[in-house]
């Protein structure tokens, strides 16, 4: 006889022959469309102002006689709606959860536990991420590396509404800030004090604000060796120094002379041109011309020669400030 299947992933349902008179036709173990819910089933939830939601669990643990799933039992969690408010979604049964935001607005939707104090993650909008309840803290699952780089390209300078609902931040800017090692334990134990801090109890992490970021010379730090990499003593920092950092957008201010030492210009006015200057004529001939300013023109061009310059000169090549710099904690 052809035995039933399970909806999603299509489980067969083993058939019973214990009941008289009906042979075959009675489920042996309904447990086995909530498996199927477990790894293949999908909810959808709306939301729009603040609200706080606790997830539906089954009757009696681990037994779905029939009828719909409770929504702790999908393999999905779908959130839709436009967002006034921010929601807290409360999770009691452990185990895995695929959470799939769709929400639009400027707040959060916040996943935690249903009770005692642990710690709460935030769904990112727009994409799916897998999560893991263990009955007291939730918590992403396949993130990225502590201490990877994420460029976030938003349009604040400040965290997304997400990130700051969760109970440790997943993401930190890349500011200079000092934080304490206990919170973040694994980004401290990769940068030490590099960044700030002392190492052992608080670290820091890069200072990237508008500033550019610079891999370091691995070849130089082994070996010396420069290859035309970054080692301006005037910049105040070598490529090949973790944490070094300075430049500068403008070039070094310097000085433009002119000096004559051998012989008289002679100057005839008229309207085609001339010079003109602090000395129009030489002195000796150990007595050079000088003037702090000397300007050559004619009917078509003036150029002014400085003879010290008191200003700099910018160095800063097309740019664009387009994103919020970003640390795996």
């Amino acid at each position: 006889m052809v035995e039933p299947i399970t909806t999603n992933r299509s489980f067969i349902v083993p058939n019973t022959g214990d009941l008289p008179s009906a042979w075959a036709t009675s489920a042996l173990n309904p447990n086995w469309q909530s498996v199927d819910t477990l790894f293949g089933g999908a909810t959808t939830i709306s939301l729009s102002a603040t609200t706080t939601i606790l997830l539906t669990v089954p009757a009696t643990t681990g037994v779905w006689p029939g009828g719909n799933p409770s929504q702790s039992m999908n393999a999905m969690i779908k959130f839709t709606g436009a967002q006034t408010g921010s929601a807290t979604i409360q999770f009691t049964l452990p185990g895995f959860y695929i959470i799939n935001n769709q929400c639009t607005g400027t707040t959060f939707v916040k996943l935690s536990p249903a009770t005692g104090t642990g710690n709460a993650i935030g769904a990112p909008p727009g994409q799916k991420v897998h999560v893991f309840f263990d009955g007291t803290d939730m918590d992403y699952v396949d993130f990225p590396t502590p201490g990877s780089a994420v460029d976030l390209h938003i349009n604040t300078t400040t965290l997304p509404p997400w990130m700051t609902a969760c109970s440790v931040a997943p993401y930190l800017i890349k500011d200079g800030t000092v934080y304490t090692s206990s919170i973040y334990p694994a980004l401290s134990a990769l940068l030490g004090s590099t960044y700030g801090g002392n190492g052992v109890t608080t670290f820091g992490v890069p200072d990237e604000r508008a500033r550019a970021r610079l891999g370091v010379d691995t070849v130089q730090a082994a070996s010396g060796a420069t290859s035309g990499r970054v080692t301006f003593a005037i910049a105040g920092f070598t490529g090949s120094l973790l944490g070094a950092a300075g430049g500068n957008q403008q070039l070094q201010t310097h000085s433009h002379g002119i000096t004559d030492l051998g012989h008289i210009h002679g100057v005839t006015g008229g309207t085609k041109g001339g010079i003109t200057g602090g000395a129009t004529t030489g002195g000796s001939q150990d007595t050079p011309i000088t003037a702090a300013t000397i300007t050559i023109s004619n009917a078509t061009t003036n150029i002014t020669i400085n003879a010290s310059g008191t200003g700099s000169s910018q160095n800063m090549p097309p740019s664009i400030v387009s994103f919020l710099p970003l640390i795996k904690s």
